[in-house]
């Protein structure tokens, strides 16, 4: 609630033992992340930045249930 996001500005989201991805619109402005920059978690300040790598952290498409083999 920090950023102003709301439940649909997120997409995936991956939590690794060293960092996470959440994956935030395209276009999102550039003062929307600036709003996060004090930001506590568990008592410590968080680093959000850009992904230079430009991946995307969708998780693959999944078939429904009953297609499946």
């Amino acid at each position: 609630n920090e950023g102003g996001f709301r439940r649909e500005d997120f997409g995936a989201i991956q939590i690794r033992p060293d960092f996470s991805l959440v994956e935030l619109p395209a276009d999102l402005p550039r003062g929307a992340l600036d709003r996060l920059a004090n930001t506590r978690i568990s008592g410590r300040l968080i680093e959000i930045k850009p992904d230079r790598f430009q991946r995307s952290a969708k998780r693959p498409e999944r078939r429904p249930r009953d297609s499946r083999d």
